[in-house]
C-alpha cells in the first residue's frame, strides 16, 4: 500500500476514519430526507410516491 492510500485507510489513520464518517453522514441525511417524504406521503395519501 503507498503513502495516499494508507492516508484515506479508515484502519490506519483518523483522517481515514474522519473521512469515512462524513460519506457516512451524507448517506445517513438523504435518508432522513426520503423517510421525511414517504411518512409525508403516508400521511397524505398520495400513490404515486408509495408504490415507488
Amino acid at each position: 500500500m503507498g503513502f495516499f492510500e494508507n492516508m484515506f485507510d479508515p484502519r490506519r489513520t483518523d483522517f481515514g476514519q474522519m473521512t469515512e464518517l462524513r460519506k457516512h453522514e451524507g448517506e445517513l441525511e438523504m435518508l432522513d430526507d426520503d423517510l421525511h417524504e414517504l411518512k409525508e406521503a403516508v400521511r397524505e395519501g398520495r400513490e404515486d410516491v408509495l408504490q415507488h
